[in-house]
């Protein structure tokens, strides 16, 4: 068994891996322990510290207090956020293992704003290198969307809510329901 010391680099987000190596020696943590880790009490706390770490808002509307709790806590115990806007690599598998559970064999991949587009073969997906990235990932046949909002470091998956109860059936995403209450700073 390797040391996983030795595979430290891989948690380095400024050095460039493979989504496979970055599956291989990184663990997903839940926004949970984070949040019980840095004893913030709403995701909308900490969606504004990560916002706030990435310098994304208004000074007057940043949280420091959580912003320098998330720096010292990625450098003390080897811990970062995913890229805002981003689907993190080792999330991506997850969904496009549900995906496969739902009875797709394909998947539709866009860019950011969707004005490019490529059919991909899910399992191609799973054990390449590419990785989606600041994507949006959808079923042939639209039943099934998912994506990122510029800025915001959360994946919304988007259908019915019969294929939303699916989906929690083969995993167990973290998350909320969005209502038309819920509210999400878009960014042009």
């Amino acid at each position: 068994m390797q040391n996983r010391k030795e595979h430290q680099w891989v948690l380095n987000r400024n050095i460039d891996v493979s989504k496979q190596e970055f599956i291989r020696y990184a663990k997903a943590i839940s926004w949970q322990e984070v949040m019980q880790k840095l004893n913030i009490g709403e995701y909308q706390d900490l969606e504004t510290g990560i916002q706030s770490r990435e310098n994304r808002l208004y000074e007057h509307l940043q949280r420091m207090d959580i912003k320098y709790q998330l720096l010292v806590m990625e450098n003390e115990c080897n811990i970062f956020a995913p890229e805002t806007n981003e689907i993190a690599p080792y999330f991506e598998n997850d969904i496009f293992n549900v995906i496969k559970k739902l009875g797709y064999d394909w998947v539709w991949v866009g860019d950011e704003f969707v004005t490019e587009r490529k059919l991909h073969f899910i399992d191609d997906l799973i054990v390449g290198e590419q990785d989606v990235g600041v994507g949006t990932i959808f079923t042939p046949d639209y039943q099934l969307l998912i994506g990122t909002v510029y800025g915001v470091s959360s994946v919304f998956i988007c259908s019915s809510k019969q294929m939303i109860e699916k989906i929690r059936q083969f995993a167990d995403f973290e998350g909320f329901y969005c209502t038309p209450q819920t509210e999400v700073a878009w960014n042009i």
